[in-house]
């Protein structure tokens, strides 16, 4: 038979529900100066580390005494002393006041060989073939408790992914990324990169290098986002004038294009 433990809590809510009410009779001021109330166990010197006049210390006391429905310290022969109670807040209070001021004022180290979480990042299929292999090879070695998730994005989406928190990092093949009027935070160029005419010479026979005007004469296949008319080279005269090239096949992937130049006979360019 096997049972299950008794519930800790009445409910799920009772853990992450804040009670506004409650806390908004709390001033986290006064939690200080009870921590330093009762390390110095003097209002005078408590008033004198906290950098206030001896007066607010006392009202501060007083403010506590009636939160907590306690004296706190009491003043003895031998000075004050603090109560059951005080030292039951002390013993508290101290762990988590000093989390607060790690989240509010020290900064997070982030220590990759022992960090454990899952990045999400957005590139489009061509640059996760290219640089996942290399890049997932290198985190194994330098973070291996990180995770990788990839997102296809292309430059219509990838600011959107990003504003609503879907990719943590957006890795782009076009210039106009940072042309543009509105550039988005913390982006920079990583490296610069020419183009390729890729061609089955089985189907045409041409002798490398190859021609402006060769390029020209045959018709294409363009690599674009969202069946858009234009890759990244366009526009351009060559692209817009008479002479201009057909594209005959638009792809939306790349892993797909260079199978597809096989069944086509077209020129790939993006």
């Amino acid at each position: 038979m096997i049972q299950s433990a008794p519930p800790l809590f009445k409910s799920i809510e009772e853990i992450i529900i804040i009670k506004e009410i409650d806390l908004r009779r709390v001033d986290l001021n006064l939690l200080v100066t009870l921590l330093v109330l009762l390390r110095e166990r003097s209002v005078s010197r408590a008033a004198e580390k906290l950098y206030l006049g001896q007066p607010a210390v006392s009202a501060a006391l007083a403010r506590l005494r009636t939160l907590f429905d306690d004296p706190l310290l009491v003043r003895t022969a031998q000075g004050m002393v603090p109560t059951v109670k005080a030292l039951e807040l002390e013993a508290a209070l101290k762990p988590a006041l000093a989390n607060i001021q790690s989240v509010l004022f020290e900064p997070t180290v982030f220590d990759p060989t022992k960090a454990e979480r899952t990045f999400v990042l957005g590139m489009p299929d061509w640059i996760e073939i290219c640089l996942m292999p290399r890049l997932f090879t290198r985190l194994q070695q330098l973070a291996p408790g990180l995770r990788i998730a990839v997102k296809t994005s292309d430059p219509f989406q990838v600011q959107a992914m990003l504003d609503q928190d879907e990719i943590a990092l957006a890795i782009l093949p076009s210039s106009s990324t940072f042309d543009s009027d509105t550039p988005p935070c913390y982006a920079q160029p990583l490296r610069k990169m020419g183009f390729a005419c890729t061609y089955d010479p089985q189907q045409i026979g041409l002798a490398l290098p190859l021609t402006l005007e060769q390029f020209l004469a045959f018709p294409h296949l363009l690599v674009t986002y969202r069946v858009a008319n234009e890759g990244v080279v366009g526009p351009c005269p060559v692209r817009t004038g008479p002479n201009a090239p057909r594209d005959l096949y638009h792809a939306a992937f790349w892993g797909f294009a260079r199978p597809a130049t096989a069944f086509t006979g077209l020129g790939l360019r993006a």
